[in-house]
């Protein structure tokens, strides 16, 4: 082998070994600031549908409010058992009411949670908050067809003749 080649050889070799590993550093720190932007665009996706999910629970529990006055301005017009009954679904729409204020709550304090950037760095706990998220998502589509359901037998009662 000449000289030439050899020295050749030797240049590449301190060139891969002087560029290596500068090169493996940067690669690292890219995979690192990728890695930080998938936890912030998690968490920013997160944050995003709690607050979706926080005016949804505020739109119930306007209804869920409105519901109870309804149902007194229909007692007034109605006696024995039909008033009962109104009675009992006028406490069972001011319980829901509370049910989904609770949840409201649930879900700013969840979304404080998110916006804690050390605590969401933990995967663990980014997944766990993303299950919470859907149970609480699932949790908002029953209240709704909850609520969807006493507000047809509120309008079934209305159309019932009063006893008056």
């Amino acid at each position: 082998m000449s000289l030439r080649t050899s020295f050749i050889i030797v240049a590449t070799m301190l060139l891969i070994f002087a560029t290596g590993p500068p090169f493996v550093h940067a690669q690292h720190q890219g995979q690192h600031q990728s890695m930080q932007q998938h936890q912030q665009m998690t968490m920013q996706n997160q944050m995003t549908q709690m607050h979706a999910m926080m005016q949804r629970m505020s739109e119930m529990m306007g209804r869920l409010h409105q519901l109870p006055q309804t149902l007194g301005h229909m007692m007034d017009q109605h006696q024995g058992q039909m008033r009962n009954q109104i009675h009992m679904m006028q406490r069972m729409s001011e319980s829901m009411g509370t049910v989904a204020e609770h949840m409201k709550t649930n879900l700013e304090r969840c979304n404080q949670m998110l916006q804690d950037e050390e605590m969401m760095k933990n995967r663990d706990m980014q997944q766990e908050m993303g299950r919470f998220r859907g149970h609480m998502d699932d949790m908002a589509n029953k209240t709704d067809d909850a609520l969807q359901s006493l507000e047809k037998m509120t309008k079934q009662l209305a159309e019932e003749k009063p006893s008056n």
